[in-house]
């Protein structure tokens, strides 16, 4: 899968539902960026592999920051790519705690 997106550049989506209670009010959206696999040589394919890191990593890969020499965010959010979308969440939770109750 990861010599596939090797030099590529794809899309990321992760669905998000906040669940207020006892009000129930849901709060659904989803979060998109775009990743950029940097072209692997077949050695450095296999040191990837070998490092082991993409383990337990949606996608087969995982990025370890902004500078990552692999895996890069070139639009969108890094906490979506490694997980959870922070920036969006922070504002959905700000606005349910502010709302008329």
């Amino acid at each position: 899968m990861i010599q596939s997106m090797a030099g590529r550049i794809h899309e990321l989506w992760t669905g998000v539902v906040v669940w207020k209670q006892p009000e129930g009010k849901q709060v659904c959206w989803q979060e998109r960026s775009l990743v950029r696999i940097a072209p692997l040589s077949q050695d450095a394919l296999e040191h990837y592999l070998t490092a082991r890191i993409w383990e337990g990593c949606s996608g087969s890969y995982a990025i370890s920051g902004p500078d990552d020499p692999v895996v890069r965010v070139v639009e969108g959010s890094l906490s979506n790519v490694v997980g959870l979308p922070m920036e969006s969440l922070q504002l959905v939770l700000h606005q349910l705690m502010v709302a008329p109750q």
